[in-house]
Formats: C-alpha cells, sequence, structure tokens
C-alpha cells in the first residue's frame, strides 16, 4: 500500500500540467510566454514522477512478485489486487482470511493494489518470523498513521533504538514491581465487582466493554503512572477513551480508502486536520502526566520525608543506558502514548471475551468459582494475594482459552530487512509480511476442534505436545509484549473477584459479531447479565 499511495499520487503531478496546458491553449501568446515556465516544470515534475514510478515498479513490486512466484494467491484484480473483495473491518474479515489459509496453505500471498504482500496462518511458518526482531511495516498507511498518535514507542520502533529502549524499561516489569501493583489491581477490580453489582440490582444487562475500558485504563493510570483521574465513576466520559477510539477509526479509514494512501492528501483532507487535532489532544493528556510527574519527583528530592513513588513512569524518567543517557523528551512521550493504548485496550479485550465465553459455559465457571472459593475460604475479604496468583489454574486456564478463541490482537505485521528463508520459501527484503494470530489459534491441524471451548488444552501435559509458537496472544520472541505477565495477573485477579460475586449470564437478545480492530472488539458491545451469588 506504501507504493500504492506513490502509484496515486505521482498522478498529481500529471493532472496538474494537464490544466494548465489546457489553459494555455486556450489564451492569447502574450498569456503564453508568462506561463511557459510553470508550464515545463509541471511537465519536469510529471516526468519524474513517472521515473519515479517505472523505478518503484521494477525494482520493487515486481522483484517482490517474482520472487514469491511459487506461493500460491487468489485471482485478482490487475489494480486494486485483492483488496477489491476485501469485506472491511468486520467478522467477514476473519473468515475471509481463513478461507484463503483454507484453501492455498499456510503461507500465501494477497496483492493490496499491485503490492504482494505475504501471509502467515500456522505455527510452523509463523515461529521463523516471530524469533526474529524484524521491525514493524512503518511504511503501510495503517501503522504509519498511528506514529503522529503513538509515536516511535516500543510498539512501533525498531532497530538498535527498539533494542536500546526495550532493555531500558524492562525493569519497570520485573516480578518486584508486579507484586507492588497487586494492591491496585485489588482496588480497581473491587470498583468493578460494584458496577456489576449495580447491574445486578437493576436486573438490566450491561455492555461488558463499557465497564471494562474505565476499570483496566483506571488500573494502568494507577499502577504505571499513580494517576487517579477517579475513571470507573466518570466512566467513559474520560476523553482518553473518545481519542483512542477515534485515532484508530481514523487510521482504519486510511488504511481502506486508497485515496489516503498519499499523504499529501490524507494530511490535507478534514479527516487528516482531524487525525492531527486528536493526536494533539492525546499527546497534550500524556504530557500533562509527565510534568505532573517530573514535578512530583522534583518535591521528593527537596524533601526526603515524602514517600517516592515507583512505578512505570519514574524508571522512565530515571533510565540510563550504558553511556549515562536517558530518554528524550519524545522518547518518553511516546512510550507513555503507547502504554496507554497497548496497556488498556488489548486487557479490556481479553477480559471481556473471557467473561462472555465463561457466561456461555456455565459449567467452566462454576469450577473457576469453586477454585477461588478453596483460595479465599477463611478470609474476611475477597482479595487476591500474591501468592494465590500461581493457585488460580483453572482461573488461568480459561483465560488463556478465551484469548485462544478471540484473539486480543487478530493480525500483527512485520517487514523484512533482509532476505529470510521460511519452509523452503525465499521471503525477499522489503517484503511485509501479516502473520494470522487468530489463525495460528484455530487451526484445525494445530487445536483440534478449535471451536469448542476446552480450558484443559492448557493443562501441562497438553501444552508440552505443541508448538511453543502455537498460542502466541501476547506475540512471541523478541519482540514480545513487555506487559504481559502485568496484564495477565491483572484478568486473574479481575475475573476471579467477578466469578466469586455473580453468576455471569449472556443477554440473548442482543447478539454479539466480533469486529477485527486493532484488538478484538464487537460491532454491537458485549452484554452480559450479573446475578449476585448474596442472594442466594
Amino acid at each position: 500500500m506504501a507504493f500504492q499511495g506513490r502509484f496515486l499520487a505521482s498522478f498529481l503531478p500529471v493532472i496538474v500540467a494537464g490544466i494548465i496546458a489546457y489553459w494555455l491553449k486556450q489564451t492569447n501568446k502574450q498569456k503564453m510566454d508568462y506561463l511557459r515556465i510553470p508550464f515545463w516544470l509541471s511537465i519536469a515534475a510529471a516526468t519524474y514522477c513517472l521515473y519515479r514510478l517505472l523505478k518503484w515498479y521494477f525494482l520493487y513490486i515486481r522483484r517482490l512478485t517474482t520472487m514469491t512466484s511459487d506461493l500460491n494467491n487468489p485471482p485478482k484484480h490487475w489494480l486494486f489486487g485483492n483488496l477489491i473483495d476485501h469485506p472491511g473491518v468486520c467478522e467477514e474479515q476473519l473468515h475471509w482470511l481463513s478461507g484463503f489459509a483454507g484453501k492455498y496453505g499456510n503461507m500465501f500471498r494477497l496483492f493490496h493494489g499491485l503490492e504482494p504482500q505475504l501471509y502467515l496462518a500456522h505455527p510452523v511458518v509463523a515461529k521463523e518470523l516471530l524469533r526474529t526482531s524484524e521491525p514493524k511495516p512503518l511504511g503501510i498507511p495503517g501503522y504509519a498513521a498511528l506514529m503522529p498518535w503513538l509515536g516511535m514507542g516500543l510498539l512501533l520502533q525498531g532497530g538498535t533504538q527498539w533494542l536500546r529502549n526495550r532493555r531500558l524499561l524492562t525493569p519497570a516489569f520485573h516480578f518486584e514491581m508486579l507484586k507492588n501493583y497487586l494492591k491496585v489491581f485489588n482496588s480497581t477490580a473491587k470498583m468493578l465487582v460494584e458496577r456489576c453489582a449495580e447491574a445486578s440490582n437493576s436486573g438490566d444487562s450491561v455492555n461488558m466493554f463499557e465497564i471494562s475500558d474505565p476499570f483496566t485504563l483506571d488500573t494502568l493510570l494507577r499502577c504505571a503512572f499513580s494517576y487517579n483521574g477517579d475513571l470507573q465513576r466518570r466512566g467513559c466520559s474520560h476523553p482518553v477513551f473518545r481519542l483512542t477510539a477515534e485515532a484508530l477509526d481514523i487510521a482504519l479509514k486510511r488504511c481502506f480508502n486508497p485515496v489516503y494512501w498519499p499523504g499529501i492528501v490524507f494530511w490535507l483532507s478534514p479527516l487528516g486536520r482531524r487525525y492531527r487535532a486528536v493526536c494533539k489532544e492525546y499527546n497534550d493528556f500524556s504530557r500533562g502526566i509527565i510534568l505532573d510527574r517530573m514535578g512530583e519527583m522534583e518535591e521528593e528530592e527537596n524533601n526526603k520525608k515524602l514517600p517516592k513513588q515507583n512505578d512505570f513512569l519514574s524508571i522512565l524518567l530515571k533510565a540510563k543506558d550504558e553511556d549515562g543517557k536517558g530518554l528524550k523528551n519524545d522518547e518518553i512521550l511516546a512510550e507513555v502514548n503507547t502504554f496507554l493504548f497497548a496497556g488498556h485496550d488489548t486487557t479490556t479485550s481479553a477480559l471481556c471475551w473471557t467473561l462472555y465465553q465463561l457466561a456461555l459455559e456455565p459449567e467452566h465457571q462454576e469450577q473457576c468459582r469453586m477454585e477461588i472459593n478453596e483460595i479465599l475460604r477463611h478470609r474476611d475479604t475477597d482479595d487476591v494475594m500474591w501468592n494465590d496468583l500461581t493457585k488460580l489454574k483453572y482461573v488461568t486456564m480459561c483465560i488463556k482459552e478465551s484469548m485462544r478463541m478471540h484473539t486480543t490482537v487478530p493480525i500483527i505485521s512485520r517487514f523484512a530487512s533482509k532476505d529470510l528463508e521460511v519452509e523452503g520459501h525465499v521471503i525477499p527484503k522489503d517484503m511485509l509480511i501479516n502473520i494470522l494470530l487468530f489463525r495460528l489459534h484455530m487451526h484445525p491441524g494445530v487445536w483440534g476442534d478449535p471451536e469448542v471451548y476446552r480450558p484443559d488444552r492448557f493443562l501441562p501435559d497438553e501444552v508440552s505436545k505443541r508448538d511453543t509458537y502455537a498460542f502466541v496472544p501476547f506475540s512471541a520472541g523478541p519482540r514480545n509484549c513487555i506487559g504481559q505477565n502485568f496484564a495477565l495477573n491483572e484478568l486473574r485477579v479481575a475475573v476471579s473477584r467477578i466469578v466469586k460475586n455473580f453468576k455471569i449470564g449472556l443477554d440473548r437478545s442482543r447478539p454479539m459479531k466480533r469486529m477485527p480492530k486493532a484488538v478484538m472488539r464487537t460491532e454491537n458491545g458485549l452484554w452480559l447479565t450479573f446475578k449476585s451469588l448474596k442472594e442466594e
């Protein structure tokens, strides 16, 4: 799609030159003398763009197409490729891609316009790429549109910058830090239980995404930034929810509308101008958090009696590499933005889908409840302690099985910075590769009856029989999610406290339809019912 944008943009000077030529034809000789210079400048610009177009076609598109000609692909349109048949961002997209995987194999091509892209749909082929540190494809509209919003944080970085910053941020997720976060997990999960109790008392179903989003963002802000914005009481009225949703919608619109692929067209359009405003508002919120913390740290240094906060942002501000250099201001802002997005949206998705599956499977819900009650018996509180987390074996298996069936991040992409060999096929340099994580998790040859919810798939004996790359909801290899243990612990606490207090049911009058955006959500919410067990 990066090439397709250049292809479309190359016609702009040609159009301008044509308009000028027509204008010259309609004018007299005197006006032609004045306009001779801009006319030839336009012709020169059009000629240069045509040269770049041909160069990119023969040195890039044709090379990638030829070097991957041994791979299968469905029939395509000569200009728009397979995108002409793309169903859009909806549940049908998952079936559309799965159908190609079933018909054309575990590694196949699709053409995004003139550009061939590679799709991997099996652990055996995906792991060859996942265990490398190949960068994200920043040249395509989808990822490129994220940069003004998230900046060059760990999600989008590559090369030595990514390696350095990953090393600097790793201490923020050491298990001693995770232990400190558990008190916050219990506090925010208690408030989430109160929201579920309100639904139980009213007898109405509740859209789980609407109460989970404030919970996960509240937890993240308290743990990572020591920021208490009273989010769960304010609900989704907090600007971060609106800004995140709007930024994602704009990025997707650009990704699937060829008109917006050229940067000059997108940024000059009303959609691009709105996106700039969204990014600015989001960045202003993040800068406010950073400046507040910097002020607090300065006050802590001046007053030794004040307790020192030790969280993700503190580590971010204090981190220094081997040369004694810390992160620059724009790097700190990028990591805060990245963590705000990636740290709450993904956890919301995993929590909602876990509760949804437990609502569908009451016998597994009851087994989780028995495990939780056994662990928490003889206590006068529902708080989950650090040593309890490893005992929540069945709850953890249910969480993982839910994440398998409703993969939190359905698709991730990589960019081949050099020629790679996968299962005897050469992946050429500059190739964009899409890894279908949702297909890895639902591949019938790997899982057997993948549509059936079976938490015992994650018993140690069962796990040992599978490829280690068969289940990768947090990606895998060197570029895996740095916060995965943070997220899993948060999920264990939230699920445990909800299941202990309520029978979870499904509102069948509101059917669910998945929507695979950046994370797996739904088109019309995910409506659950809660019945308090204290009433029984």
